[in-house]
């Protein structure tokens, strides 16, 4: 830090005394830190470090197109709870779904929460007392087969195979966009998924359907690229959701299908064809069997075909129930 002994001590001399400072008292310079410089030399970094890279990826992507064009030019002492609200409500007005401004709002409370333990924001946090939106969370869509074919033949043939294997496999978005080929071995069908990557926080190693073996096989390695599936310049895709929505309205399917559901669609189709749902938490990398229960109510018409099957008392009439001859129309109370 110097060119002379000397020089390099009375430097860091100088170092210790401005770090002492700004931890004694955080400092009116501290509190002048604009948005953008805190979060692209501080936060985004620890985050890069300390989140998965899906989740990281994500919060960079949050940051770029909504956090940073409205709050970037501003203080962190200038951003209060109004301000936040003027937020939440430019992004509705936007038509975002109130679960997106939902999880841009938490991403916007951890900053401040992380700008609080490091002495730059003494306030209390301002999304704090900002209510988050309304939102249906037992929202569930499942696509039909006949449905996923009309989708996956609308998409274009350079990220067909992503939505190809999101159906076959039933993973989640950024483990599919993040799949390198050192995580892939054909021979024994599987696939790892690094504990970095999983919200369990847990390695994985997974087994491949033949439908998913087939997209890996049949689609063609980039000479310079470790990503399975990436653009032509061997980048991986950073998001393919606008390609999706694209996708959905050429095929004249629901505009607000989302991505997610195509795992959803994956579980559907296992309870469809009686996969245990002890297996199915296993293939979702769910840690618990109570997260895989919430599949269990998606396709109704099956849920039912396997309640006839259950043998109940005769009742007086002397009709054995779920065994009705089929030729009996009058119905039973």
């Amino acid at each position: 830090i110097g060119p002379s002994k000397m020089a390099a001590e009375a430097r860091w001399a100088e170092i210790r005394r401005l770090k002492a400072e700004a931890e004694q008292i955080p400092s009116k310079k501290a509190a002048l830190i604009r948005f953008s410089d805190f979060w692209e030399r501080t936060y985004f970094p620890w985050v890069l470090q300390n989140n998965s890279p899906s989740w990281a990826e994500r919060k960079g992507v949050i940051y770029e197109a909504h956090l940073k064009p409205f709050f970037g030019e501003l203080s962190l002492k200038d951003i209060a709870p109004s301000v936040v609200e003027d937020y939440k409500n430019t992004r509705l007005s936007e038509g975002a779904a109130p679960g997106t401004v939902n999880r841009e709002l938490a991403v916007l409370k951890h900053l401040f929460s992380f700008a609080q333990r490091r002495g730059v924001y003494t306030k209390e946090n301002p999304v704090k007392s900002v209510e988050m939106l309304g939102e249906n969370r037992d929202r569930w869509r499942f696509l039909t087969r006949e449905e996923a074919q009309r989708l996956l033949d609308a998409t274009p043939p350079a990220t067909r195979p992503i939505f190809e294997f999101l159906l076959a496999t039933g993973l989640r978005l950024g483990n599919v966009l993040n799949l390198r080929w050192d995580q892939v071995d054909l021979k024994l069908g599987t696939i790892r998924i690094p504990a970095s990557s999983t919200k369990a926080k847990k390695e994985l190693l997974l087994p491949l359907s033949d439908w998913a073996l087939d997209v890996l096989r049949s689609h063609p390695r980039h000479i310079s690229s470790p990503y399975v599936f990436c653009k032509s310049s061997g980048q991986p895709y950073k998001d393919v959701r606008t390609g999706f929505k694209e996708a959905l309205k050429r095929a004249g399917l629901d505009s607000s299908i989302r991505i997610h559901d195509l795992r959803h669609t994956f579980a559907s189709w296992a309870i469809q064809d009686g996969v245990d749902l002890a297996l199915l938490k296993e293939l979702l990398g769910h840690s618990t069997l109570v997260m895989v229960l919430r599949y269990a109510h998606l396709d109704t018409k099956t849920l039912r075909e396997g309640l006839q099957k259950i043998r109940f008392p005769a009742t007086a009439s002397g009709h054995l129930y779920g065994h009705l001859p089929k030729n009996n129309k009058k119905r039973e109370g």
